[in-house]
C-alpha cells in the first residue's frame, strides 16, 4: 500500500519544461510517492541482478581470451580481498563492508571454487548478523545494500533455506530503515539531484529491492521511490557530462548512476543510455581532465573537493560501458589507459570492469583528440598544447554557474554542490611534467582566497567562508558567472568569461571580464577588464569567527550550535544601512525562534518554515549599523540539531575604497624569486616566469599562504605560495595583463618583453632565444594576430 508523503518531483522533467517555457523558477513539486508497476520478471528465478546464468556464461568463456588481462589483475587483487573479509567488523561499518562482498561472489561465478564459494557465502552471512548501520554515516547505506543485494542475488541458489531467509531478513530491515530515512525522515540527501550520497543510497536500494521483489510486498513501494529519484536525477544532470562536485565525486555519482542505469535497462524497461546526453558525454569530462603526463595517484587537473585523479571509484568500469553503449573509442582508450597506470589489480575497478568491458570497441588514437574542451554547462574549459607531447602545456579554467547554465536559475534550493569551489575565474596550469599554477585540492573550508582570480575590496565570492559551498548564498544573489566565448586555431585558444556575476552585488563590481589567451605550446596571457564602484561592501563572519554566550558554542566543525543563545560580533564597517543575513542547517522547520541584533534591540524575528532543503538563508530589512555595534544572531530556543554557520551584512551605498587583488598560488615545493613586475618559480626541472605587464599600485607581493581546514584529506595542500597583485585604477577601471610563459629549467626565458595597448588594442612582443614574436590582441574585435 502506497503511502501519500509530501517529497519531490517525480516528474521534474516535465515539469521543468513547463517551467522553462514559462520563464520562471523551480522548485520541489509535491507529486508524492509512486508504487512500481507489477514487474513481469519478479517470479523470474535468481540470479537477476546484472550478473545473470548468461553473463556468467559468456564471462566464464571471456576471461580467458578477449579479458584475460583484467581477469588476471583481478586475481591479483583476490587475495587481499579474501583476507579482508575474515577480519572482523568492529563497532562500525563502512563502505568498504559492502563492496567485498560482490568481489567474492563473483570469484566463485568465475572459478566455481569450494574455497571462493565457502568464502563468499561465509562472508554474506557475517554482513546480515552485522552491527547496526549507523545513520549518521549517510555513505555506507548504499554500499552495504548493494553489495548484501548482488550477493544475495547471485549465492541464492546455492544459500540453503535457512540461510536465504537471514540474508533476506537484513535486507528488509535496512530497506525499510533507508525508505523511511528518506521520506519520514527527512534525510538531508533525499532530494538533492546532484549529490554524491544520493545517488549511491538510492542506487543501493533500488538494487535490494529488485532481489526482494516478489517476496516482500514493500519492494515496490521501495523500487517506485528509486524510480522517481533517477527520474529526476536524469532530467537535470549536466548534459555536457560533467559534475558540479567536481572529477572524484563526480565519478563516484556517474559510478552509481550507471549501476542503477543498467539495472533499469535489463530489469525496468527504462533505457536513460538513449535519452540522456549526461551519460552520453560523461566521458569527455574524465577525458579532457587527464594531464599530459599520468601517474597512477596523479593522472587529473580537478576543481573542486577531489584528488588529482578519481581512482576511489573506478573510473574504469563507467568508461568501459559507456564505450560500450555509444560505441565511443575515447572512451574505450582511456579506461584501459587508466588500468594500465596501476602496477597490478584492479583497484576500486573490481569485478565491474569484466563485466562492463566490451573487446568490441576499438580504442581511439589520442593524436586524434581535440586540444580544447567546452563543457558548455558547467562552463569549464581545458585547453593543451597538445596530447602526445609528455612536455604539453595544459590549461583549466571554470567560470560558470554554481548548478550550471540550465538549472542555476530554475531552482529554489541546492541539489547537491557542496564539494565545489567559490573559484569562478580561476585556472590552472600544468607544463613540462608539473603542476605549475595550482588549485589547493580538496579544502574543509572554501574561499576564494585559495583561487587563481581576484578579490575585490579584500571580498571573495558567493559561496566561500564556510565548510560546504553556501549554495543558498549562490542563490539568493544570483551567482551566475559565464564563459562568453571561445575561440580557436593551430596557434592559440582564446576563453573569455565574465566572472563578475560570482561576487556578491552590493560590492559594486561592475565588470570582470577574463581573457585566457594560450599561445601555444607555452605562452598564457591573462587580460582582466574591472569596472568598480567606490562604493558598496559585503562583510562576512563564518560561525568560528563569531563569539558564542548563553548557551551557544562551537562544535568540531566550528558551527554554532546549542538549545540557545547568542553568536556575536563586534562590527568593523563603515556605519551606515545594511541588510544581515544568515545562513543554517535546520532539519526540523518551524520549531526554532530566530533573531538579529543589533545592540540592545532586536531589528528582526523569524522561524524557518522551509522544507525542501536543511540549508536556510534569512534576510533582514535595511538596519542601521554603527561601527562599533555589537551585531549577533540569536536561537531562542534552537531548532534541534540547528548549527549557525556563517553571518553577513551588505550595503550598496557605503563608501568603499576601490581594491582588487590579483592571485596566483604556486606549489610549496618550487623555488621562487622574485622581482618588482614579476616572478620565476623553477619546480623540479620546470619553470614559470610571470610577468606582470600593467601598472601595479604597489609592489609585486610573494607570501606563504596558509589553507583554512587543509587537514581534511592527505593530500590537500596545507600552504601554497601565493603571488599578489594589486593593479591601478583610472576612475572606474583597470586593465591587468599578465603573460606567463613556462619551460624547461634549461630552456630560455623570454626576453625584450614590451607592452603597449592602443585602445582594445592589446600589443606585446618578446624576444626567445634570439627570435622576436609579437601579437595584437583586439579584445573588442576578438582577433588576434600573431607576428
Amino acid at each position: 500500500m502506497t503511502t501519500p508523503r509530501r517529497l519531490y518531483p517525480l516528474l521534474i522533467a516535465a515539469v521543468t519544461l513547463l517551467v522553462l517555457a514559462c520563464g520562471g523558477r523551480s522548485g520541489t513539486v509535491p507529486l508524492g510517492t509512486r508504487q512500481a508497476r507489477p514487474l513481469d520478471w519478479a517470479k523470474n528465478l535468481h540470479p537477476r541482478l546484472l550478473l545473470t546464468s548468461g553473463e556468467q556464461e559468456r564471462l566464464r568463456g571471456a576471461i580467458t581470451g578477449s579479458h584475460k588481462f583484467l581477469w588476471e589483475r583481478f586475481l591479483q587483487d583476490l587475495p587481499a580481498r579474501l583476507e579482508a573479509a575474515k577480519q572482523p567488523f568492529g563497532d562500525e561499518m563502512d563502505r568498504g563492508h559492502g563492496d567485498i562482498a560482490p568481489d567474492l561472489c563473483f570469484a566463485w561465478a568465475m572459478t566455481g571454487s569450494p574455497e571462493h564459494f565457502a568464502a563468499a557465502r561465509d562472508y554474506v552471512l557475517r554482513l546480515a548478523r552485522s552491527p547496526e548501520w549507523n545513520p549518521s554515516n549517510d555513505l555506507i547505506h548504499g554500499h552495504l545494500l548493494q553489495g548484501l543485494a548482488l550477493s544475495y542475488d547471485f549465492l541464492y541458489q546455492s544459500l540453503s533455506p535457512a540461510e536465504r531467509a537471514e540474508v533476506a531478513a537484513r535486507l528488509e530491515r535496512e530497506c525499510e530503515t533507508e525508505y523511511e530515512r528518506m521520506t519520514t525522515g527527512r534525510v538531508w540527501y533525499r532530494n538533492e539531484y546532484f549529490q554524491n550520497h544520493a545517488h549511491s543510497n538510492f542506487s543501493g536500494l533500488a538494487f535490494a529491492a529488485c532481489a526482494l521483489y516478489g517476496e516482500d510486498e514493500r519492494a515496490g513501494q521501495w523500487l517506485g521511490l528509486c524510480e522517481a529519484f533517477f527520474d529526476s536525477t536524469f532530467a537535470v544532470m549536466p548534459p555536457d557530462g560533467g559534475s558540479c562536485e567536481g572529477l572524484s565525486y563526480g565519478s563516484y555519482s556517474l559510478e552509481y548512476i550507471c549501476r542503477y542505469t543498467e539495472l533499469a535497462k535489463s530489469l525496468l524497461g527504462k533505457d536513460y543510455f538513449q535519452s540522456s546526453d549526461y551519460l552520453k558525454h560523461s566521458p569527455d569530462f574524465l577525458l579532457h581532465s587527464t594531464l599530459p603526463v599520468m601517474t597512477e595517484a596523479e593522472w587529473a587537473m580537478t576543481f573542486g573537493d577531489a584528488p588529482r585523479h578519481s581512482n576511489w571509484h573506478g573510473p574504469e568500469p563507467q568508461l568501459f560501458l559507456l564505450a560500450s553503449r555509444y560505441g565511443n573509442a575515447a572512451a574505450q582508450w582511456l579506461g584501459r589507459k587508466l588500468i594500465e597506470q596501476n602496477p597490478k589489480g584492479l583497484g576500486s575497478a573490481g569485478w565491474w570492469a569484466l563485466l562492463w568491458y566490451d573487446p568490441t570497441v576499438e580504442s581511439a588514437d589520442p593524436a586524434t583528440f581535440p586540444t580544447l574542451h567546452h563543457m558548455t554547462d558547467l562552463d569549464q574549459v581545458m585547453l593543451r598544447s597538445s596530447w602526445t607531447d609528455q612536455g604539453a602545456t595544459m590549461v583549466g579554467l571554470k567560470s560558470g554557474p554554481f548548478m550550471g547554465r540550465r538549472m542555476s536559475k530554475l531552482t529554489t534550493y541546492d541539489w547537491g554542490t557542496g564539494h565545489q569551489h567559490p573559484d569562478a575565474g580561476s585556472f590552472q596550469l600544468f607544463s613540462h611534467g608539473q603542476f605549475l599554477a595550482i588549485d589547493p585540492l580538496y579544502t574543509g573550508f572554501k574561499r576564494a582566497a585559495n583561487h587563481n582570480t581576484l578579490l575585490v575590496k579584500g571580498q571573495g565570492q558567493l559561496g566561500d567562508e564556510v565548510q560546504w559551498f553556501a549554495a543558498a548564498e549562490a542563490l539568493q544573489f544570483g551567482h551566475y558567472p559565464t564563459v562568453t566565448a571561445v575561440d580557436s586555431c593551430a596557434a592559440w585558444d582564446w576563453v573569455t568569461a565574465e566572472v563578475a556575476p560570482a561576487y556578491h552585488p552590493a560590492l559594486g563590481l561592475k565588470q570582470f571580464t577574463r581573457h585566457y589567451l594560450l599561445i601555444k605550446p607555452d605562452i598564457l596571457l591573462l587580460a582582466d577588464r574591472v569596472q568598480l564602484s567606490d562604493k558598496g561592501m559585503w562583510l562576512t563572519w563564518p560561525s568560528d569567527t563569531l563569539t558564542t554566550e548563553g548557551g551557544l558554542s562551537h562544535n568540531d566543525a566550528g558551527y554554532a550550535v546549542g538549545p540557545q543563545g547568542e553568536a556575536w560580533t563586534t562590527f568593523r564597517g563603515e556605519s551606515g544601512s545594511y541588510r544581515l543575513y544568515c545562513l543554517c542547517l535546520d532539519n526540523q522547520p518551524g520549531q526554532g525562534e530566530y533573531s538579529f541584533v543589533v545592540g540592545d534591540s532586536v531589528v528582526h524575528s523569524w522561524k524557518n518554515t522551509g522544507t525542501d532543503t536543511d540549508f536556510s538563508l534569512e534576510l533582514s530589512p535595511p538596519v542601521t549599523i554603527n561601527k562599533g555595534d555589537r551585531v549577533a544572531f540569536r536561537g531562542a530556543p534552537m531548532a534541534p540539531g540547528c548549527r549557525m554557520i556563517k553571518m553577513a551584512a551588505f550595503s550598496e551605498d557605503v563608501p568603499a575604497r576601490r581594491e582588487v587583488k590579483w592571485l596566483l598560488h604556486l606549489d610549496p615545493k618550487a623555488w621562487v624569486s622574485a622581482g618588482k613586475n614579476g616572478i620565476t618559480a623553477v619546480q623540479e626541472g620546470a619553470a614559470l616566469d610571470l610577468h606582470c605587464l600593467t601598472p601595479l599600485a604597489g609592489d609585486l607581493a610573494c607570501e606563504t599562504w596558509e589553507v583554512k581546514k587543509a587537514n581534511i584529506e592527505p593530500f590537500t595542500y596545507r600552504q601554497t605560495t601565493r603571488v599578489e597583485e594589486i593593479p591601478q585604477f583610472e576612475g572606474d577601471s583597470a586593465l591587468i595583463v599578465n603573460l606567463i610563459h613556462t619551460r624547461d629549467t634549461d630552456g630560455k626565458p623570454l626576453s625584450d618583453i614590451k607592452f603597449s595597448r592602443e585602445g582594445g588594442v592589446l600589443k606585446v612582443s618578446w624576444k626567445l632565444a634570439g627570435r622576436a614574436a609579437s601579437l595584437d590582441w583586439d579584445l573588442d574585435a576578438r582577433r588576434v594576430e600573431l607576428k
